[in-house]
């Protein structure tokens, strides 16, 4: 069961931009069982999309399209309840390879609860569809997050370069990272010795770093 977050700020995200951007999307208030096959499986697609994105992203549930923007109505106990993580998280993994990263929060804000879903960045490689629904998702698509708000499948060579850079920088350094654990300072020693310390700047320079 998902619980108030008060150590998380997100009333910015919640409340901080009249409309929605590549960081942020907004869902009306409805429970996890009242969405729906297709409207879950929506906003799966969001969550790959923005797990896809260089900095974390922000599906909100509780926030509602209106002619004259956007009303936030928060949802309900029960509403909010029923976002458990692992239910949602086995259905994302049926979706997506590897797995999105994200947690779930339920903030008070102003006297209305919200579901925020909080999606980290790919650690190592872009996440991709595992399986096609309808017209929501498409086996082995790459989905990404546009600057008008949408959720898509990489719409050019030059955006699948910047994903490929992004995860060859974050491999490189993972490995580095192990690396330089390996070989880091012998035990009582301040300073690494100057093998390890050779081989750290023959490594760095081979990495590009």
């Amino acid at each position: 069961m998902v619980t108030p977050t008060p150590s998380l700020n997100l009333e910015p995200i919640v409340f901080g931009f009249d409309r929605e951007t590549a960081v942020i999307e907004y869902k009306s208030g409805i429970g996890w069982g009242e969405m729906g096959r297709r409207a879950q499986r929506e906003l799966i697609k969001d969550l790959m999309a923005f797990g896809n994105s260089a900095t974390f992203g922000y599906p909100v549930v509780g926030v509602s399209q209106t002619a004259s923007g956007y009303e936030r109505t928060g949802v309900s106990e029960e509403q909010a309840a029923s976002y458990d993580p692992t239910p949602v998280g086995e259905l994302v993994r049926q979706y997506s390879d590897p797995e999105v990263q994200f947690t779930i929060h339920v903030p008070e804000i102003q006297g209305r609860r919200f579901v925020v879903f909080r999606v980290a960045p790919f650690a190592n490689v872009p996440h991709i569809c595992r399986q096609s629904y309808d017209d929501v998702l498409e086996q082995a698509a790459i989905y990404v997050r546009t600057d008008n708000a949408q959720s898509i499948k990489v719409p050019s060579a030059q955006h699948m370069r910047r994903l490929i850079e992004r995860a060859t920088f974050n491999q490189r350094d993972s490995l580095l990272a192990q690396i330089r654990e390996l070989v880091g300072p012998s035990v009582g020693a301040t300073q690494p010795s100057g093998v390890a310390q050779a081989l750290r700047d023959q490594l760095s320079r081979l990495l590009g770093r």
